[in-house]
């Protein structure tokens, strides 16, 4: 009886446990982008080889884009620091609104393109498409430049 108490107890701290270190809830900006990429890889299913290409394309510009909530969040903590000259301030909050910018740019991008799909008649390509590959060299630049610290 003692050791089933003892399985029971070590079963209720390892959930407790998994319960504390899960994930928090995702933002609205992540669900936001997590609904556009599944209505994205609905459409992939959808249209097949038709446009299998600018779709993978753009799922995987979404895909880069979720890359950028992260630093947002760091350079939102570091510019709540206590001690920070005005100057840095204004730098990390330049910063913030620039990689805000860009993501909201991406995701707007992205609702419009899917919803562009819904009117594609083929054979020429949807609407926009010619406007990723500028989003994804930007995106790329900005993930591969260092955070301010």
């Amino acid at each position: 009886m003692i050791a089933l108490l003892d399985i029971l107890i070590l079963i209720a701290v390892a959930a407790a446990v998994l319960y504390l270190l899960r994930p928090g809830a995702p933002s609205a900006e992540a669900e936001r982008l997590n609904r556009v990429l599944a209505e994205l890889r609905r459409q992939r299913r959808r249209f097949k080889n038709a446009l299998a290409k600018p779709l993978d394309e753009a799922i995987a510009y979404g895909l880069e884009l979720r890359k950028l909530l992260p630093r947002l969040a760091e350079v939102e903590r570091l510019s709540r620091r206590e001690g920070l000259e005005p100057a840095t301030i204004g730098r990390l909050r330049a910063h913030r609104d620039a990689l805000q910018e860009a993501y909201e740019e991406g995701v707007r991008f992205l609702e419009n393109f899917s919803a562009e799909l819904v009117l594609w008649q083929g054979p020429q390509m949807p609407g926009g498409l010619g406007h990723l590959q500028d989003l994804r060299a930007a995106l790329g630049e900005m993930l591969s430049q260092r955070p301010p610290r």
